[in-house]
């Protein structure tokens, strides 16, 4: 009887692990011959959302990608303009939408590190870390005045913001914006004291300037284009050197740097792609290969040019490293100007 049991037993144990060894090979080959969520990626329209006004240098960035998107993904893809609150309302939007590699958004530094640290965000700077596609633009920052301005050299203008705090105004896309920190860091450069006020876009900012209801701007050399040349001078610009993109405006608008001018003062906006936050990795990398096809284009680099944005590839996870070593610098830097209290690890804010 125990013999005969153990017969059983055996018989039972070798059809279950054969049956075992039958399921193993079936998902083993079904892995193997099972399509990557990818191959079919991408079949269907992109969205591409501008987290700023119509007609501002993000927006200029996303109408040179649209002449290339199609040839380069197989599929058009549309511009959708979700502004507001110097790009988060755009950006809140981004992480709600659905995770399937279909939609992608500018976005810009410092813009992105700054807001989680002082507002209410959906968004975090990690969210634009995992989804990072490519860095595309390095835009220093300048100042503008009006052609018929009476601060003739950034000398003038710090002179006067001096002498008279808070009565020099000055005008910046949004608050906890690269605009705003260039501002902060300018007045701590110099001892100047302005009075800033904040546009939800440039296409505002460039309108109130024109307009003659703010003394200056503090915006990109991106803004040139739109400001129109003919209408401003650019008092300094915050780079070691003045961007080639504004060569062929030098005679009408000036565009020295302030270091050149005995100020040092440094700042910029860096613009890139992202997608939304836990797309599926094989198609962040579709998205990283189809992009890095289209900034090393010598067209795509030509109509950048045209359009007057420094063009600065980081392609890839390349970028993804850049947003992390950029927010330790933010950081650092707002800490420096007394905003924030770093200790261990944990950040707090003194003033807003």
């Amino acid at each position: 009887m125990t013999i005969k049991l153990r017969r059983i037993h055996k018989g039972l144990f070798g059809r279950l692990t054969m049956a075992v060894c039958l399921c193993a090979a079936a998902v083993l080959l079904t892995v193997s011959v099972q399509p990557s969520q990818a191959a079919d990626y991408p079949s269907k329209p992109f969205n591409y959302i501008v987290p700023f006004s119509p007609g501002g240098t993000t927006d200029l960035n996303a109408r040179v990608f649209e002449k290339f998107w199609k040839e380069t993904f197989g599929v058009p893809m549309k511009v959708e303009y979700v502004s507001g609150a110097g790009g988060q309302v755009g950006w809140d939007a981004l992480v709600d939408r659905k995770a399937d590699g279909y939609t992608v958004a500018g976005n810009n530094l410092p813009h992105i590190i700054m807001q989680p640290i002082f507002r209410d965000t959906k968004f975090s700077t990690q969210d634009h870390i995992d989804g990072a596609i490519a860095g595309l633009v390095t835009d220093p920052e300048m100042i503008t005045v009006l052609q018929d301005s009476k601060y003739k050299d950034i000398h003038d203008l710090v002179k006067a913001a001096k002498e008279t705090p808070g009565a020099i105004t000055a005008g910046v896309v949004g608050k906890f914006t690269g605009d705003w920190l260039g501002l902060k860091l300018f007045e701590d450069a110099t001892g100047a004291d302005f009075a800033e006020v904040i546009f939800p876009g440039s296409r505002p900012t460039v309108a109130a300037l024109l307009g003659g209801h703010i003394d200056c701007m503090f915006g990109n050399t991106g803004d040139i284009k739109t400001l129109g040349p003919e209408n401003v001078r650019t008092l300094a610009v915050g780079a070691e050197e003045t961007p080639a993109v504004l060569d062929p405006f030098i005679d009408q608008i000036g565009a020295p740097t302030a270091h050149e001018q005995g100020i040092e003062w440094y700042a910029a906006i860096h613009r890139g792609l992202v997608t939304v936050p836990g797309t599926p990795q094989d198609k962040i990398e579709v998205l990283r290969d189809k992009v890095k096809q289209i900034i090393t284009k010598d067209a795509y680099a030509k109509e950048m040019q045209k359009v007057g944005l420094p063009m600065l590839n980081r392609p890839g996870e390349e970028y993804a490293e850049f947003i992390k070593k950029r927010r330790d610098k933010i950081v650092s830097v707002l800490e420096k100007l007394g905003y924030i209290k770093v200790e261990n690890g944990e950040i707090t804010v003194l003033k807003r």
